[in-house]
């Protein structure tokens, strides 16, 4: 398998403890990615609920399906032992999504990524770790100035 760009994020909260994880899976159900490594202890390190915006769940199980059956399984059963938290989303973030798909239609920024945004700003999370640096760096949220990304770039093999 050709080493994709996979996608990751996991936000938090100081003040709350909570931590948005999104597409996390996707970062460590290909060990031969590049980065699988790095993007695993993130995962590891990062403490408190961990919680998957209900819009992310089926791309994320689309995605790892494409992969491997077995990760997609693993991605529910995680979710299903509470290991994941879903988050549902409200009226509010849907109008805040289709917000954010107009205005970042430049990038593009998509439902998904915008969905990541939505519920980060309602639960006042600001630390997101992804591996699209290039989207979520140029966001700007409602309840902070920026969000803090992680991993860092410099610490990403494909950015050296």
């Amino acid at each position: 398998m050709p080493r994709h760009r996979r996608r990751f994020s996991v936000a938090s909260s100081a003040e709350k403890g909570d931590h948005l994880r999104y597409r996390s899976s996707l970062a460590v159900a290909n060990k031969r990615d590049i980065d699988y490594q790095t993007c695993l202890e993130v995962l590891i390190s990062e403490p408190g609920p961990l919680i998957v915006p209900a819009m992310i769940v089926t791309e994320v199980c689309y995605m790892l399906g494409r992969v491997d059956p077995e990760s997609e399984a693993n991605f529910l059963r995680s979710i299903a032992i509470g290991e994941l938290r879903v988050e549902a989303h409200t009226l509010d973030d849907y109008r805040r999504i289709a917000d954010l798909v107009i205005q970042y239609r430049g990038f593009p920024l998509g439902a998904a990524d915008a969905s990541v945004v939505a519920v980060a700003e309602r639960l006042k999370v600001t630390r997101i770790a992804t591996l699209d640096h290039r989207h979520f760096r140029q966001v700007v949220p409602s309840h902070c100035s920026a969000f803090e990304l992680v991993p860092a770039e410099s610490q990403l093999a494909r950015t050296r």
